[in-house]
Formats: C-alpha cells, structure tokens, sequence
C-alpha cells in the first residue's frame, strides 16, 4: 500500500484538489468516462490522495468495475484508516464483490470508531446474512432500526428474517420502484441485461400458445405488456408502486391498471378477477417471499387450462431465503409443492439469467405452469 510522503507540496495538493473537484462535477453532469480519466491521472500524479483514490472508487462501484473499487478503496484507507465513510465503501464494495467475510471486519472496525452508525449497523448485517449468520443478521437489521426507525430496508430485513409478514413489501418495495421508475426501462433491460419478458413471450410463442386476455402481475412500467402486446388482446395489469403504473398507462396498452397489493386486489376488485387466459409475474416474487397466497389467487382467476408464467431467482434447498439484496429466492422443491397443491402442471422450467449485478449474473429460473 503506497504511504504518505515525508515532504508534502502545498501546490500540487491545491492543484489535485482542484482536479478531484472538477472530476465530481464531470460525474454529476453524467460525463462518467471524463471523470474516471481525469481521477486516474490525479491518482497517477498523486497516489496518497484520498479525494481523488475515493472518487476513482466510486466511479468504479458505479460502473460494475467492483474489483477496482476495492482496491481504491483499501489504498484510500490506508492513507487514512480511521475515516468511516472510507470503512463504509470498503465494506461495501466488499460486499458487492462476494466477499463478506472481509467486508465484516470493515463495517466492525468502523464501529469501534463510532458504536452508534446505523449505516454500518446495515451493512453488519448484509455481510453477517451473506455468511449464513441469519441470528446475528437480524439483531444487526434491529440495531440499524433503532439508530435509523425509518430505515425501510432494515423493516423489511427484520420482516423477512423473522416471518412476520407473509408479504414483506411494506412501504420498502413500493418506495423502491417510485424512486426508480424514471430509469426503470432502460437500466433493467440495458445495464441488467434483463429479458424475462423476452423470455416470456418466446415460451409461449414456442408453444403456439394464443391466450387472449392476461393478468400482469407487478406490470412495472409494462415491459411484460408490451412484450406480449401482439399476443395477448386483453391485458390488465397491477403493480404496488404507483409510479410504476403511471408509466404503464402511458404506454396505453392496458384494459385495466390498478395500484395496491396482488392478493388484496385481486380478492377485492371484480376488474381483476378473471377469469384470464394468462398470469404473468415477471421478477416479481422476489420481493414477495413466502408465494402460497398469491398461488392460490392466481388459481381462482386463471380459466381452465389457463397458463402461469413467472420468474424467480433460484437457491438451493427447500426453503425461501432472503438475501442481503432485499430480494427473496425460491428453491425447486418449495415451488414444485406448491404447483401441485393448486393443481397446476409445470409444462416448463428453464434456468435463465434473471439479470446481472455488479457485472455478476444473477442465476433463476423461468416457470409455465397450466391450470388442471
């Protein structure tokens, strides 16, 4: 690790300064290829400068160049190894790089310098969840609560740890998607390399399948509907965050939109009742959990030898795991049980790349399942 210099030059820290400045205008402004090269050269001009070293973090972290962010940071660090917001970054990256066990002794060691931080309290208990520690996780997810009582993920962490909600969206998922529906199209389907929507209409179309009216569960912005819009003449759809459906109406391909929880919705609303040819729930149980009663609302509305398509991210065993992400995964065998309890077939089940994160791919599985 390189180490401060015996002889500082007022000059060069006041230029470099300047540059690590200009840098984080350039990535405000969205120039983000400008930014790294202009922090490379400062890191170049000056390798102990913790300005410029965080910022050619950050930009790496943003990129997906995780590997990278790490390395700036643990130089950033050891410059100045009792900064919190540097143990922060570390741990985070860390995290993002599939290594918790190191990312554990950053967010530990950040909190003998300050006991009280929710934020690292947050990221104890992501990398405590990533080691299988799921007791100590959850006590870390209620410490962040009580430091932060309106951290929402932690709620929904402590939710999904403890079973307390078959349905652990609370106000997370929806805040979620509202802050992200601007972007939501372009950054799925362009830096996610999602398609299960694409996927979706490919299975069907192979099965010369021609249903003609559609439930679209957690429609999102419509990227499901739109996918299918040539195959499907009826289309309702509903999602939880109420921004999602404001940009699905604008697409003006739905019979019906509606904002509000699948199940409740779906019991309460005669417009989503079905019955419907089709049910889609594209990177949708995810964020569900537990998936009995939305099986058992999908059943009731499908027609006879209606179709079910939907995507999860996989696991093995035989119980449904949260993950540090805030998502949920499904193992083969939970979802086999639970077909067979609603007497549905599975015609197909298809590993997929749900999506990449972090440059990582996120592996899952896609399901058409037939009504009996």
């Amino acid at each position: 690790m390189p180490k401060p210099s015996a002889t500082i030059d007022p000059m060069r820290t006041l230029q470099a300064d300047k540059a690590v400045l200009e840098a984080r205008r350039l990535r405000e402004a969205g120039k983000i290829d400008q930014a790294a090269a202009l922090a490379a050269q400062i890191v170049q001009a000056e390798p102990t400068h913790v300005g410029a070293l965080r910022l050619m973090g950050q930009l790496a972290m943003q990129t997906g160049a995780t590997d990278i962010g790490i390395v700036c940071f643990s130089r950033a660090l050891a410059v100045t190894p009792r900064s919190l917001d540097t143990l922060l970054e570390l741990g985070n990256a860390l995290l993002a790089g599939q290594r918790p066990a190191e990312a554990l002794t950053a967010f530990k060691k950040g909190l003998t310098l300050r006991p009280n931080d929710g934020a690292l309290f947050r990221g104890l208990g992501q990398a405590q969840l990533d080691m299988g520690n799921r007791a100590d996780a959850l006590k870390s997810f209620r410490k962040t609560l009580s430091v932060l009582p309106y951290d929402q993920y932690a709620a929904h962490m402590i939710a999904a740890l403890t079973g307390e909600a078959s349905k652990t969206s609370g106000g997370y998922v929806p805040d979620l998607f509202d802050t992200y529906a601007n972007i939501f199209d372009e950054h799925l389907t362009g830096t996610l390399e999602y398609r299960v929507p694409e996927l979706i209409r490919e299975t069907l179309l192979a099965r010369q399948a021609t249903p003609h009216t559609m439930l679209d569960i957690g429609c999102g912005t419509g990227l499901t509907g739109a996918a299918l819009h040539e195959i499907v003449a009826e289309k309702d759809g509903i999602d939880i965050s109420p921004k999602m459906v404001r940009k699905a109406l604008e697409r003006d391909i739905y019979r019906y939109l509606r904002t509000g929880d699948a199940v409740e919705a779906m019991a309460s609303d005669a417009n989503l009742s079905g019955p419907y040819d089709l049910v889609t729930a594209a990177d949708v149980f995810i964020y569900m959990g537990p998936l009995e009663a939305v099986f058992a609302a999908v059943a009731r509305a499908l027609a006879p030898a209606g179709l079910f398509a939907f995507s999860v991210e996989t696991v093995p065993g035989e119980q449904v795991t949260v993950r540090s992400s805030g998502r949920f995964a499904h193992p083969t065998p939970y979802l086999a049980d639970l077909a067979a309890e609603q007497s549905f077939t599975i015609l197909e089940q298809r590993d997929i790349q749900v999506r990449r994160e972090r440059n990582l791919p996120i592996s899952g599985a896609l399901y058409l399942l037939a009504r009996t």
